[in-house]
């Protein structure tokens, strides 16, 4: 049996949502581009989604755009505004240790289009909101784009004050929010939250991988990423998967649903996880809880100096246990994430760095289990 705790780089998928979506597959075969029945009813399929989604997350139906992913959502706005703004030059800015589809596309865009870029740093983990309104006073801003929840730490970044901030002394600027690791979590309210693009990754609730999503206000256009049918409005060609956004609709609505519930559950597993890994410590075992304050519970970034955190995850998945050592986009690579190094740790803490995602599918006994076996495997193998 696998006990799986790296929820962040990819949800548990929901059994409902996809016996939905094979229902849905075969409901509507057809492309919803065609004229005939089946291609209208395919249509059909999608404006419900967009209705759907549009009202669990409080923006109108014409500014859902179904994406491939988060990451696709991500560059699509910076790409697209840097496109836009090349006349003005103005800045683009992004708080530091963002997620790298934030991060490589900046970086695309100071390379190859030749934008001023500049990044904020954080101060224990946590975003400064005195620090962006110093750049605000010396800069011209043409794009903030920020993540909503850290997806290494958890931290809650402060998006509404952020947004005021941008809009009071940078009107002319576009906002955008990596919202990938807040549905569910956060409150994700796009009209009330005053921002311009918002981008979502559904199989962090549930759905197939391969959805995502991005909110666009319908009065800011952009330079679409993919060219080709004109598909959603021109916004993004290819064809859509009406059976896919309609399983998008229901992961949404069942995760706005029940996030107060799900907030519980896995507060209390984080809970009673951290208190059996303060029982564990001893000479041989120690660890550093890097959480800010505010940050999601389901997410428990531990430093743990014993052992390389590489380490640790092969003993636990010999055993059956699964957990993350970072962003799951990054973890394979050889050298230094650099979100890791922004964060303030050193190259070597770098590779001591253990990250935990819960779930309320876990039990009080798993996560128990686990905090004993994370501290076995260090005390049994460390140098």
């Amino acid at each position: 049996m696998s006990h799986y705790f790296d929820q962040t780089a990819t949800g548990d998928l929901d059994p409902e949502v996809l016996e939905f979506y094979i229902e849905s597959l075969r409901k509507y075969p057809a492309n919803p581009a065609t004229r005939y029945a089946g291609g209208q009813a395919a249509k059909s399929a999608l404006e419900e989604a967009k209705t759907r989604i549009a009202r669990a997350l409080n923006c109108l139906p014409n500014e859902v755009i179904f994406t491939s992913s988060g990451t696709e959502s991500i560059n699509t706005v910076i790409k697209s505004i840097s496109l836009q703004t090349r006349s003005r030059d103005g800045l683009l800015l992004a708080p530091a240790a963002e997620h790298a589809a934030t991060s490589q596309s900046l970086d695309f865009a100071a390379e190859e289009l030749g934008r001023k870029v500049a990044y904020l740093p954080l101060r224990q983990r946590s975003f400064d909101l005195g620090l962006l309104e110093d750049t605000l006073k010396k800069e011209s801003l043409d794009l903030f784009t920020s993540v909503y929840v850290h997806n290494l730490t958890g931290a809650i970044y402060p998006i509404h004050d952020m947004a005021t901030l941008v809009r009071k002394q940078a009107p002319q600027a576009r906002i955008h929010v990596d919202a990938v690791q807040a549905l569910g979590k956060c409150e994700i309210n796009f009209a009330a939250m005053d921002v311009d693009y918002l981008s979502l990754s559904l199989h962090k609730v549930g759905c197939p991988r391969g959805s995502g999503l991005l909110l666009a206000n319908f009065k800011k256009p952009f330079i679409p990423l993919l060219h080709g049918g004109g598909q959603e409005e021109g916004r993004r060609s290819s064809t859509e998967n009406p059976a896919l956004a309609l399983a998008s609709a229901l992961a949404v609505e069942k995760a706005v649903a029940g996030r107060e519930d799900w907030l519980q559950k896995v507060s209390d597993l984080r809970k009673a996880f951290l208190a059996a890994l303060q029982q564990e410590k001893d000479a041989k075992f120690t660890y550093e809880l890097l959480s800010p304050d505010p940050a999601v519970p389901h997410i428990v970034p531990l430093y743990i100096p014993g052992l390389r955190a590489q380490n640790i995850q092969t003993v636990l998945s010999q055993e059956g246990w699964e957990v993350g050592i970072g962003s799951a986009c990054s973890s394979s690579k050889q050298k230094a994430p650099q979100a890791l190094l922004d964060l303030g740790l050193t190259a070597e803490q770098t590779l001591h760095f253990l990250r935990v995602s819960l779930s309320p599918r876990h039990t009080r006994k798993e996560v128990v289990d686990l905090a004993g076996r994370i501290a076995q495997a260090v005390r049994t193998f460390a140098i």
